[in-house]
């Protein structure tokens, strides 16, 4: 790509991220590729801004891998999840990300959806909320809502007894499952295509 000087990070320059800042930016219809960056450089926390770029190649990524993928974060933290309906609106997202989900099932779903939804809406059950994003399509937010209830867990005992060890104990709930996030979503989209 063309060379563009004075790079300006979010205003000049071409943006590219590291794999362990991918979670962060991955929103619903994102296309991710492989690219090299070269000449003046930036580095910020969650980016790096070069003067010039290369896209390498376009890495596995689609909306039957994407739904997939939030179903994964959001299984995760299902255990947290006071409405049991949660299980069936991952179960169809599954069936409907491989084309396979009935309209019966996409019915079912729609029920425990709204359910999840407004669990979502209370903040009262950040599980449910991960499993809505699942069924919505939206990566993003099941990624993000399932590292909130990871560490959410944890925040709350921080809350009960007021130790620093629980609130260490929710930090590192939250680091934990942001690792596993990039690891299993560096795993999907470097998986030979």
């Amino acid at each position: 790509m063309p060379e563009i000087e004075n790079v300006v990070p979010c205003n000049r320059g071409y943006h590219l991220c590291r794999a362990e800042n991918l979670i962060e930016w991955l929103k619903y219809g994102t296309q991710i590729w492989e690219a090299k960056g070269r000449g003046e450089m930036i580095e910020e926390d969650d980016k790096v801004v070069f003067s010039q770029a290369r896209l390498v190649r376009r890495l596995n990524w689609n909306d039957s891998l994407q739904i997939h993928f939030s179903c994964d974060c959001a299984e995760r933290v299902l255990h947290l999840a006071k409405d049991k309906r949660c299980n069936e609106v991952l179960r169809v997202a599954r069936l409907y990300a491989d084309g396979k989900a009935t309209q019966a099932e996409l019915l079912s779903a729609d029920s425990a959806d709204r359910a999840a939804r407004a669990a979502w809406a209370d903040r009262a059950d950040r599980a449910a909320s991960a499993a809505w994003a699942a069924s919505a399509d939206r990566a993003d937010r099941a990624a993000s809502a399932a590292w909130a209830a990871s560490a959410d867990r944890a925040d709350r005992a921080a809350w009960a007894d007021r130790a620093d060890s629980a609130a260490r104990d929710a930090s590192g709930a939250s680091a934990a499952e942001k690792k596993w996030q990039t690891e299993h979503l560096v795993e999907i989209l470097w998986k030979k295509q």
